[in-house]
């Protein structure tokens, strides 16, 4: 009987074809980067893209691959001189906060290993988001008990504290049933200085865009209140299902946040309470659940009624029962 070959050639990988090579193109990014943010001060906040530039991008796919050095000094002539410019000082034209030096050196940590928290398995990944998740629960006065999950931002974290929100105040099994069974139509409330990411949440949620009462403000552009005291009552007399008030802790616009101390009380027996803004916060508060998400913010938790609003510096979602 004739054998077959199984000689399938040399094995593909991903490896570099130069390790030393690599290594030395590592390096001077590496020095490159440390002298841009080093001085970042030397230069202006942002500077106008040129029309030579843009064009650059408008090429069709590489079919053929480039030498690495070649695509770096692509990056540091078309891509590295014209940044929004968030990380200089003068920075001041948005919302957005600096980087820094241990960041980028966490995302090359984070990026070589190339984890999965979401997989299963005793591995180190999900031992270290553990421990991010204990450190927010201890400083915020979480019981140990509570679980979290990290997200990528606000929009995200806002998403995940509204989807619990309406599981938890739809009055049925939601999960299992589906909102095609809600015998009551679900509103939800924020002021008209809210993140869109709010109307996209309620989008996506099944609710529609309609569902969502955006409110006047008041001279500090908060929301305001009384407004909200009397669509929320119009809304029950109509038959609707009110399970979520979002409150600002910092909107994109003006940095304005929440309501001030009354913010709880709108209606005492309020299904939930939610917030949402440029500093990305959502806390939703329902039977059985708390739901914290949070970016930029200061750093402090505040009963409101039968509702907490929390603010904290890292993007996230702790789920208490």
């Amino acid at each position: 009987m004739k054998q077959k070959n199984w000689n399938v050639g040399p094995e593909e990988t991903l490896d570099p074809n130069n390790w030393e090579s690599m290594r030395k193109l590592g390096h001077n990014m590496l020095d490159d980067m440390m002298n841009y943010m080093e001085t970042v001060r030397k230069r202006p906040v942002w500077q106008h893209l040129p029309e030579q530039v843009k064009v650059n991008f408008s090429k069709p796919v590489p079919e053929q691959p480039q030498p690495p050095e070649e695509i770096y000094e692509e990056f540091v002539e078309n891509v590295l001189p014209y940044p929004m410019g968030n990380i200089h000082p003068r920075f001041w034209g948005w919302i957005l906060g600096t980087g820094t030096v241990m960041g980028a050196f966490a995302e090359l940590l984070a990026a070589s290993m190339n984890t999965n928290t979401g997989g299963g398995g005793n591995h180190i990944a999900n031992h270290v988001e553990k421990q991010v998740i204990d450190w927010i629960k201890e400083m915020l006065g979480y019981p140990q008990s509570a679980s979290g999950v990290l997200t990528s931002g606000c929009s995200a974290a806002n998403i995940i504290g509204l989807t619990v929100a309406r599981n938890a105040k739809a009055g049925f099994d939601l999960r299992r049933e589906g909102l095609q069974r809600a015998k009551q139509r679900m509103v939800l409330y924020a002021s008209q200085e809210i993140h869109s990411s709010i109307q996209k949440a309620a989008e996506l949620l099944g609710l529609g865009s309609e569902a969502l009462r955006l409110l006047p403000v008041n001279n500090y552009f908060q929301i305001d209140l009384k407004a909200l005291r009397t669509t929320i009552k119009k809304d029950r007399d109509k038959g609707y299902r009110p399970f979520c008030v979002v409150g600002a802790a910092g909107t994109t616009n003006t940095g304005s946040g929440g309501g001030g101390s009354g913010f709880g009380s709108p209606a005492p027996t309020n299904p939930g309470l939610g917030g949402a803004g440029g500093s990305g916060i959502v806390v939703v508060r329902a039977p059985n659940a708390v739901t914290f998400t949070a970016a930029p913010g200061t750093n402090t938790v505040s009963p409101v009624g039968s509702c907490t609003v929390a603010t904290f510096t890292v993007s996230g979602t702790l789920t208490v029962s």
